[in-house]
């Protein structure tokens, strides 16, 4: 007789009775059997929900933290979508439900942020919910399963999917994330240096326009050149050069999504255009939007070149407003600070800049007032600003 039959009490043939006999005790042994089934069931939730709890309620804190650094509305959505997650997790049964809809909307930021860069911080928002949703349900001891092992491993399953989508993504756009591929986004700290960087040019009206200011105030800038426009304006990266700028690589097209591609070839594209119009190879390469990841660092590195990002932003591209432009830049600068401005947008050399020809002569008086000096990021990094010998990969 098998240990199930025998739990159960079903009518069995006993070769030594020689009849079908129920066995005594039958209910009483399912009964029991029943209590320690559900109590094991119990045990499990509750070890769960032990462990669940303090993950989820770091990460919610983590995220938290961190969207503060990239935007304060972002923190205050975090900490309401977390709490809203929280409280449906633990107060309904269709706390399932919920959490499929908090997935859903974190897909659709995801979307979002897959066609406008600039939307990076709205992915905390989808994984605060669901990070709210898990320490809700812990903290409910999971009393209630789900109707299937099934539908609560999917959940699960798409639970930290969406989580993983929203740390490498967030990670791969947040310009200080050394963690998540080799950058160099500020210099020494105790210096009294700081570098002004000017990207997506060069611009017909603005880069040489710039370089005067700089060089007004015996200033050096450095100017980040994407590949297309440097070889459709090389003369103004020839005189950029001549004038003791420093030039780097913003890739070759500026693409917003060219770095999903894991050889990453627009890093060395770039610094070919480059090194075309001015028979140098750069050293210094800026990734479009700062965004990184170890396969694109590891091809700017078998190019021969450091990935240069920032520290503070004019954030110059959406407003006409030079002041505030300033405001930005001076607000967050001290020692050591990459400042991140542009001479041009994605690479069109017709765009009008004098937004940043306007806020310049501010930001370089502010400054001046901090006793902080604007030099080139070769000094500033101490690195050198052109290869002895070009050392693309493959050749």
């Amino acid at each position: 007789m098998s240990l199930h039959d025998r739990l159960r009490g079903v009518q069995v043939e006993d070769p030594e009775v020689g009849a079908d006999t129920p066995r005594a005790g039958g209910s009483d042994v399912d009964g029991s059997a029943r209590a320690v089934v559900n109590a094991t069931r119990s045990v499990g939730r509750r070890s769960l929900a032990e462990l669940s709890l303090p993950v989820a309620v770091v990460l919610w804190v983590g995220i938290v933290v961190v969207s503060t650094r990239q935007s304060p509305a972002a923190a205050v959505g975090c900490v309401v979508l977390g709490a809203l997650g929280s409280w449906r997790g633990s107060s309904s049964s269709r706390g399932g439900r919920w959490s499929t809809v908090l997935l859903g909307v974190g897909a659709l930021l995801w979307v979002t942020i897959a066609v406008r860069v600039s939307a990076d911080t709205a992915v905390w928002l989808p994984a605060a919910a669901a990070a709210g949703w898990m320490a809700g349900a812990a903290l409910a001891g999971v009393a209630r399963p789900p109707a299937s092992r099934v539908s609560s491993s999917g959940r699960m399953l798409a639970v930290v999917l969406a989580w993983t989508i929203a740390v490498v993504w967030t990670a791969s756009g947040d310009p200080r994330a050394t963690w998540w591929g080799a950058v160099e986004w500020h210099g020494p700290r105790s210096s009294d240096a700081v570098a002004l960087t000017f990207d997506d040019g060069p611009n017909d009206s603005a880069t040489l326009a710039i370089a005067d200011i700089l060089a007004g105030r015996g200033a050096r800038g450095s100017f980040f050149v994407v590949g297309a426009a440097a070889l459709a304006r090389p003369d103004i990266v020839r005189e950029l050069v001549a004038r003791g700028q420093v030039v780097g690589t913003h890739s070759f097209r500026h693409g917003a999504n060219d770095w999903l591609d894991p050889a990453y070839p627009e890093a060395v594209r770039g610094g070919k255009a480059v090194a075309t119009v001015t028979g140098q190879c750069p050293t210094l390469f800026r990734p479009p939007h700062g965004r990184h990841d170890p396969l694109t660092s590891a091809a700017v590195a078998r190019g021969g070149m450091h990935t240069v990002t920032w520290d503070v932003s004019g954030h110059d591209w959406d407003t006409t407003d030079a002041t505030l432009v300033a405001t930005r830049v001076l607000r967050g600068v001290r020692g050591g600070s990459i400042v991140l401005l542009h001479d041009g947008l994605d690479g069109d050399p017709t765009i009008d800049r004098t937004v940043v020809i306007r806020a310049l002569p501010m930001i370089l008086d502010g400054l001046a007032a901090r006793g902080l000096r604007p030099v080139g990021l070769d000094e500033l990094l101490g690195l050198t600003a052109w290869q002895s010998a070009c050392t693309w990969d493959g050749e």
